[in-house]
């Protein structure tokens, strides 16, 4: 499940629309945002206990993130793992009932830091610290920033817990409206000058551009890696940025819509051979 901040929440329509199909999978693994989907549907909940749980984190929360002073990083990241805390407490990715895997990127040397052992939490805290916004983590000897920076849709790692038919999900845009209507809707009269005042002191633009440029870095990285994938899906959910929590439900109606536009690949995915029917469903 590809990264992308608000937007992998459309993780969850795909899988509402695997349930629907009865599609059980062997093991999962997800880039930042989509770690938490990724970890959560491990531990065994069905999307509706899911989608609660993103209510409980997000319904009602405009902001859920805590501003500081921008020396290491926009925000100080404790919202966010206090959420992550709640949510899994002391379980430990081992323990998960379907094996779960994610990684980051180790800031000294340069390269991928798996993450397969160890509590849940501590990992997604990790592999969610997207340089600039959240603090790095450390761990160890290792310090560690979100692992889409340079894998933004995982499709190794499962492969490399022996998975031999994957299914990639990508909901980073090709051109992200949020910062065209930013970079393009200035106007300085009436509601349009406090609606654009609103949004810049909610989240400031250099947020918004930070959040473009690492979307971009991870997406072109991406299209390299697609090649190996068995199937490589768009969930094309452009509308929305990479702040959107507010906006989850739509996000995972839109995710469910998109994933069924997909489902006869998905099927001949899972049951080569079988004829994919197109009742009503």
């Amino acid at each position: 499940m590809g990264g992308g901040g608000a937007r992998a929440l459309a993780h969850v329509g795909l899988l509402k629309v695997l349930e629907k199909e009865n599609i059980k999978v062997d093991v999962v693994s997800g880039a930042s945002f989509g770690a938490v989907i990724a970890a959560l549907y491990a531990r065994g909940e069905n999307t509706d206990t899911i989608y609660k749980m993103i209510y409980k984190f997000f319904g009602g929360l405009d902001k859920p993130f805590d501003p500081t002073v921008p020396l290491v990083s926009f925000f100080k990241g404790k919202k966010m793992n206090r959420m992550l805390k709640d949510a899994f407490g002391s379980t430990l990715i081992e323990d998960l009932k379907i094996p779960f895997v994610t990684s980051a990127v180790d800031l000294h040397s340069g390269e991928e830091y798996v993450m397969d052992r160890g509590p849940v939490w501590e990992a997604l805290a990790a592999a969610m610290s997207l340089p600039g916004m959240f603090p790095p983590i450390f761990h160890g000897d290792h310090l560690l920033v979100d692992g889409g920076v340079i894998n933004n849709v995982p499709e190794n790692l499962i492969r490399q817990k022996g998975a031999d038919i994957i299914l990639s999900a990508n909901v980073s845009p090709l051109r992200d409206e949020a910062i065209v209507r930013l970079l393009e809707d200035r106007r300085i009269t009436g509601k349009s000058f406090f609606k654009n005042l609103w949004e810049d002191l909610k989240y400031p633009p250099i947020l918004k551009i930070m959040g473009r440029a690492i979307t971009l870095e991870g997406r072109e990285i991406t299209k390299l890696r697609k090649d190996k994938m068995d199937l490589f899906i768009n969930l094309h959910i452009e509308e929305f940025s990479f702040f959107d929590f507010n906006k989850f439900g739509e996000i995972i109606r839109k995710g469910e819509e998109e994933a069924e536009s997909h489902l006869e690949e998905i099927y001949d995915l899972f049951y080569p051979g079988k004829k994919f029917s197109k009742k009503k469903r």
